[in-house]
């Protein structure tokens, strides 16, 4: 299972285009807002 979740993470920033050394830089309420949004693509996906 967790590697699912590794790949839901993957595609999210892929989506959003931040490369692990942005991800870095961020501040923690940028991360929280795509950590948040990679939980959403799991509901999402998981709802049908």
């Amino acid at each position: 299972m967790e590697g699912k979740e590794g790949a839901y993470t993957f595609l999210a920033l892929r989506h959003f285009g931040i490369t692990p050394n942005k991800l870095f830089d961020m501040n923690r309420s940028e991360r929280a807002f795509i950590f948040a949004s990679c939980d959403v693509l799991k509901e999402l996906e998981g709802g049908e």
